[in-house]
């Protein structure tokens, strides 16, 4: 397995934020011992490092700007109204069978839903037609040799409605929000929520990158570096086959210039490997050996969770989770968990500065 950990740290990595297109595994095990190849780097500061952040906020207008975003895809709902039925408002009857004497039998339906005027069924939608919630009417229905009477009566008449009430947020049918005020406060933890977890992100990343910066490499063997640029120019080829069609075929050369491009880097092919190789090998091998000295692992749970989302996509070949771990290389899942696991370790080991803090630091030095 010489050089597969460094492969599958820097390959991952490279197709997923370098070469656009390509997704590689957000998954990984247990690191061996490559101390041949992490000896090549030299560790800079990696724990306490500072990343100034904001503080999180969530505004009025972002929750206003969320719920008019979700009212526009939910459009228009039936909402309850204190008003005389007409012809387009839908209905909510409690129906009852009668009987030869005219009273109710066991047979009865709740809510049943009718839009006046649609002609799903008309004697019904004709007998409401002027009555209230609460009133009640009697229909007959005949199927040609037999007619049955049916008590109806109005539990709730509605109207669309694309208005932002207590109404139309009770007509989306959440067990936990049927009011505008909770609404708006469930936007409002999930908006949060959601800048936690970008910040998070940013926390991470921006302290892999320092610690990138802080530690050294030698010079990349040439052995490494010809692998690398072997594995990089065998997913260009994969990327540039799922991207071409019969008017414009690509090729692994287009897909690197494209992702030098994106980065803003100009020149050839083999002068964009020449500067994005040793980047990811640096990359690489820093998590590989911050996982060795700290030894961090993962448990079966992580890897299981992460092949059984893929397994959902392949349930009709495989029959089980077992088959689906069976029939797959799980290296490139284990080597990934390792690498999202040690840059948690990063972030978690970080000093949270508040831009405020930062400022006022930096005001008191010039001072």
């Amino acid at each position: 397995m010489r050089n597969k950990i460094l492969r599958i740290f820097g390959t991952a990595w490279l197709c997923a934020a370098i070469i656009a297109g390509m997704s590689a595994y957000n998954d990984s095990k247990n690191i061996e011992n490559t101390s041949s190849e992490t000896d090549i780097v030299t560790l800079g500061k990696y724990k306490g490092i500072e990343v100034e952040v904001e503080d999180i906020k969530v505004t009025d207008d972002e929750i206003q700007e969320q719920i008019d975003y979700f009212m526009d895809q939910t459009g228009s709902l039936y909402v309850s109204a204190e008003k005389v039925i007409e012809e387009g408002d839908n209905v909510l009857l409690d129906i009852n069978v009668l009987d030869e004497a005219g009273s109710t039998s066991e047979n009865d339906t709740d809510n049943f839903s009718i839009v006046v005027g649609s002609g799903r069924v008309p004697e019904f939608e004709s007998a409401v037609i002027g009555l209230s919630k609460g009133d009640t009417a009697i229909a007959t229905l005949s199927d040609g040799t037999v007619k049955y009477d049916y008590q109806l009566t109005v539990s709730d008449v509605q109207i669309l409605s694309n208005e932002l009430t207590d109404e139309y947020v009770a007509a989306i049918g959440s067990e936990d929000v049927k009011t505008v005020d909770e609404l708006k406060e469930s936007v409002k933890n999930y908006l949060y929520e959601e800048k936690e977890r970008l910040m998070k992100e940013y926390v991470n990343e921006k302290t892999l990158q320092t610690v990138i910066d802080n530690s050294e490499i030698e010079d990349i063997p040439e052995d490494i570096y010809e692998e690398y640029k072997t594995e990089i120019i065998e997913q260009a080829e994969n990327i540039a086959s799922a991207q071409s069609t019969e008017e414009n075929e690509k090729t692994a050369d287009d897909v690197l210039l494209d992702a030098a491009a994106s980065r803003g880097i100009e020149g050839t092919v083999d002068e964009y490997l020449d500067y994005i190789i040793p980047v990811s090998v640096k990359r690489a091998l820093v998590i590989e050996k911050i996982a060795q000295k700290e030894n961090i692992k993962f448990d079966e749970d992580e890897l299981m969770s992460l092949l059984a989302n893929d397994w959902l996509n392949h349930t009709e070949e495989y029959a089980s989770l077992l088959d689906y771990k069976n029939s797959v290389d799980t290296d490139e899942y284990e080597y990934n968990l390792i690498q999202k696991n040690v840059i948690d370790f990063l972030g978690d080991n970080a000093v949270l500065v508040k831009a405020s803090d930062a400022e006022n630091m930096e005001n008191n030095m010039e001072s």
